[in-house]
């Protein structure tokens, strides 16, 4: 893989991986790194070190943690974790500045950290087959919302918010 320099785009999706090569970093113009069905039980540091990377899917692996360095990935614009027991994400993820889509679907997460409204260009925000209920004023604090998936049900009580705030 060393030779594969001028690579944009790799998947490695589906290959029951337990850990990923180093040769990984030489491939300094990969934008996309798909991950998604392996055996991944951390988050692999050899990640962290490519900085150039735009698109991120790690689903249905194992990870239980993303790590506190995870915003040295800083043009992430996109981050996949469906199907990951995460029960709560670092505080670093906001400075994640370019991320527009988050998509945290099927997760262990309960609640909808706080942290995420402060992601400036988050526009779509996937939280499918979790068991959070964010509640509604939370939601309004995401200045640049553009599309919000959630649970049915999630909103049962968006009615009686939604008078409160028109008093």
């Amino acid at each position: 893989m060393s030779r594969l320099t001028a690579l944009r785009h790799l998947s490695l999706a589906g290959n029951m991986l337990i850990k990923l090569p180093e040769t990984l970093t030489e491939m300094t113009q990969l934008r996309c790194l798909d991950l998604r069905h392996n055996r991944l039980t951390s988050f692999p540091a050899v990640v962290l070190s490519m900085s150039g990377l735009t698109e991120l899917r790690m689903d249905f692996n194992s990870l239980q943690a993303l790590p506190v360095d995870i915003h040295r990935l800083s043009r992430l614009e996109t981050i996949s974790l469906i199907g990951n027991p995460l029960t709560e994400l670092p505080s670093t993820l906001a400075a994640l500045e370019n991320l527009e889509q988050l998509d945290l679907s099927r997760t262990s997460l309960r609640t909808l950290p706080p942290m995420l409204a402060r992601l400036p260009r988050l526009s779509t925000l996937r939280l499918r087959s979790t068991r959070m209920r964010p509640p509604p004023e939370q939601l309004a604090r995401f200045p640049s919302l553009k599309r919000l998936e959630v649970n049915r049900g999630a909103f049962r009580d968006v009615h009686a918010a939604r008078h409160r705030y028109l008093e």
